[in-house]
């Protein structure tokens, strides 16, 4: 396994402790933890298109490794800041909901989990890590910008799903899953 697919994987690695070190109720442990788990996202799609490594594997523990990463998030977050995730609960849940629709349509439509890595994507998933530290951090409005434009990600991501012709990665755009259609349609 390249390095790139072995960063994602330790990226899933992390997650068991993460939920460790809340559920022990050890924050700063948490954070320094949560935001290497964000480090190793925003550094192994990089590496493995600037060092020709990009395979489907890698795909698909990268989407893995950010639904992994950000499944557990609220629930550590409710662990260690239970009064910040009441407050913002609706945000809370639009996020999670975010990332888990595009998912069950994919699911729906092909099969099995969809693996799109849209741009819009790739700079939430490094964003979004970033702007639960800072509603973690006391600084909301960061927290609420970012799960309005991973809304906007999210619908992109199912209208990919619905307009691809069959599963395919990677999708960075609708132009460009509407252009796969075309080019099948033209066979």
């Amino acid at each position: 396994m390249n390095l790139p697919n072995t960063l994602s994987a330790a990226r899933i690695a992390l997650a068991p402790v993460l939920l460790t070190l809340a559920w022990v109720g050890f924050p700063k442990g948490f954070l320094v933890t949560f935001a290497v788990a964000a480090a190793t996202d925003a550094v192994d799609g990089w590496l493995a298109r600037r060092w020709g490594q990009v395979t489907e594997l890698g795909a698909r523990l990268d989407s893995l490794g950010d639904l992994t990463l950000c499944s557990c998030l609220p629930v550590c977050a409710w662990w260690l800041w239970p009064d910040v995730v009441i407050g913002e609960a609706g945000w809370i849940g639009t996020a999670v909901a975010t990332m888990i629709a595009p998912l069950g349509f994919g699911f729906a439509r092909f099969g099995q989990l969809p693996s799109h890595h849209t741009r819009g994507a790739k700079i939430m998933t490094a964003a979004l890590p970033f702007a639960c530290l800072a509603l973690l951090a006391g600084f909301p409005l960061v927290f609420h910008i970012a799960v309005v434009a991973r809304v906007l990600v999210a619908i992109e991501e199912v209208t990919i799903t619905l307009t691809l012709p069959e599963w395919t990665t990677p999708v960075p755009s609708l132009a460009v899953a509407r252009a796969l259609r075309r080019a099948r349609a033209d066979r």
